[in-house]
């Protein structure tokens, strides 16, 4: 008996193993997209897990990627949580985000990232970073001339956003940084200012 116990215990290790892995490989996670969360107001996002009821523990982590900024899941009041299904969260901004785009949401499994999504956080009261550049786009659409190739951006700058068409130079070319730089009120939505490169 002791032999057949010797025999049998590293095949059914092997399987046990095996199936972890299989397990494992297997798990995929999807954070549904967004664009910002406000400060105190819990917002819902979902995360979608497969195969669903995972024995895998998928850890969401939010961090700060540059400048200031922070959220936090509701209601715990903390940068991380673990889920093992599909499961619709509560996120809320803590701190204003000092960047357009400057925080993250990642999903992982042990060291290995299954998905994340890059937000911002903002006022209560503030219009989004999409909805600023949406606004510059319409107010300069008749009258500049946008790079094709340059990258728009939206910078929260205190109760202002400033969006930024850049201008893509050839080398060893002197010119303007950007096409156009629209400042946009950032609870209003009016324009303040349009400045155009030259």
């Amino acid at each position: 008996m002791k032999y057949r116990i010797f025999l049998y215990t590293p095949i059914v290790a092997v399987i046990i193993l095996l199936s972890w892995l299989n397990n494992a490989v297997g798990t995929e996670a999807h954070v549904i997209r967004f664009d910002s969360v406000s400060t105190n107001t819990a917002a819902n996002i979902y995360v979608t897990i497969t195969p669903e009821s995972s024995t895998n523990a998928v850890v969401l982590e939010i961090s700060t990627l540059s400048g200031v900024g922070n959220a936090v899941f509701m209601p715990s009041s903390t940068s991380n949580a673990t889920i093992y299904a599909s499961t619709n969260l509560l996120l809320q901004g803590v701190t204003v985000s000092s960047l357009t785009s400057n925080m993250m949401l990642t999903a992982k499994l042990g060291t290995n990232v299954l998905d994340n999504d890059i937000f911002t956080v903002v006022n209560i009261d503030m219009i989004s970073p999409s909805q600023a550049i949406a606004i510059a786009q319409s107010t300069i659409q008749d009258t500049v001339e946008l790079d094709s190739g340059g990258a728009i951006t939206a910078v929260l700058s205190g109760a202002t956003y400033i969006v930024t068409f850049a201008t893509v130079l050839p080398e060893d070319t002197l010119g303007p940084d950007y096409t156009a730089e629209v400042t946009i009120d950032a609870f209003t939505g009016e324009v303040v200012r349009v400045l155009a490169g030259s």
